[in-house]
């Protein structure tokens, strides 16, 4: 069986996404937690995600950066839509908007409290403008809780792992049952999968701290 190696710091951020697609795909896969700074001194490009891959005939390779590695495993475990690969395919535009609202103030409200207002304005309005057009594209695929057809997919689990983790920072509460009930069914779903329900975030963090 391939087996995946994740190195990334050990809490909830940019990796959160590629620790749920792994287990949501029953991956053999173990994570490596290494120390800041020190530890970049370990890896091939000197910065972290990273995930180490080998395969069942003992080929080992690399891919870097979590913008890289979802869209890798996506591809490898069939998260993808048929269509996807066509020019224009919604697919690439629902999974761009959610990962870029991390880049577009996300990552300076959780990590630079201390300049929020900077960063939460802007945050707001592109987290308005993706409500917006998730709520629309959601319905036009049946209102079934699922961006594409009536499976679960890449955008999903994205979507699911995002508001997850914004949520226990105290940001994105424009998403919920009642405001956003397209979302929120997506999210629901995710939630509901057992290789998601099973994987405890806050217990195994917990653990980390106290060894």
């Amino acid at each position: 069986m391939v087996k995946f190696e994740l190195i990334y710091f050990y809490d909830g951020g940019r990796c959160s996404p590629i620790r749920d697609i792994l287990n949501y795909v029953g991956a053999d896969w173990t994570e490596t937690n290494p120390d800041w700074p020190s530890g970049m001194a370990d890896t091939p490009y000197d910065f972290v995600a990273l995930l180490n891959v080998t395969e069942d005939n003992g080929e080992k390779h690399q891919v870097a950066e979590a913008y890289n590695i979802e869209p890798y495993l996506a591809r490898r475990f069939n998260l993808y839509p048929h269509d996807w690969h066509k020019d224009g395919s919604p697919h690439v535009q629902i999974y761009g908007q959610i990962v870029d609202l991390w880049s577009e103030g996300g990552a300076g409200v959780v990590f630079f409290p201390e300049s929020q207002e900077v960063y939460r304005g802007h945050f707001d309005k592109v987290l308005g403008q993706l409500v917006t057009n998730h709520e629309k594209w959601l319905k036009a695929n049946g209102s079934c809780g699922h961006y594409h057809d009536n499976k679960t997919s890449l955008s999903d689990l994205i979507l699911y792992s995002w508001v997850r983790f914004y949520h226990a920072n105290g940001l994105a509460h424009q998403i919920n049952a009642r405001d956003t009930p397209e979302i929120w069914k997506v999210y629901e779903n995710v939630k509901a999968l057992p290789a998601i329900k099973d994987y405890d975030y806050e217990v195994k963090w917990q653990k980390s701290d106290e060894n």
